[in-house]
């Protein structure tokens, strides 16, 4: 699809990725999955169309799809902050330990204030003996001035 296409598709696609994100919000991962799939389909080199259908599918537990989705995204916007995040929770839920560690320090490395990056990576250190790496980005993410007071609760309690 040429640039003119792209810019004619535009309005179609982000009412598509608008409705699929309401309805993902009502809990309807279903309906959400589709209008994300249609986004797609209708521009291909859409990045945020990729990250939402990704995560769409990673709830559906379609891992391997969920992945290619994510690097698609990835491959057509490299330096979105939340989508490494999201890739690499995915890759640690496969067991790709390495893989997470490297996607979560990308996501810092993007937006050194992205709390869930943050936890997650510690948590992922914590879980593989690394306690003292895991404590010091614990600590980092308390500091956060954006942390929602549940997490910064949560934290609080772990570091006692």
């Amino acid at each position: 699809m040429g640039r003119l296409g792209r810019i004619l598709v535009a309005p179609k696609v982000k009412r598509q990725i608008e409705r699929g994100s309401n309805l993902y919000n009502d809990g309807d991962v279903d309906g959400a999955l589709e209008c994300f799939i249609t986004a797609v389909e209708l521009d291909e080199e859409h990045e945020e169309a990729h990250y939402y259908l990704a995560l769409a599918l990673m709830d559906k537990k379609r891992q391997q799809e969920a992945e290619t989705h994510f690097r698609r995204s990835i491959d057509l916007k490299d330096n979105v902050s939340r989508t490494h995040a999201d890739f690499a929770e995915l890759l640690h839920h496969m067991g790709r330990k390495e893989e997470a560690e490297a996607e979560y320090r990308q996501a810092m490395e993007l937006d050194p204030s992205n709390a869930i990056a943050i936890m997650n990576l510690a948590t992922l250190l914590r879980d593989s003996g690394r306690f003292s790496e895991a404590t010091d980005l614990y600590n980092m993410a308390r500091e956060l001035p954006d942390l929602d007071e549940a997490s910064r609760k949560q934290l609080e309690e772990m570091l006692i």
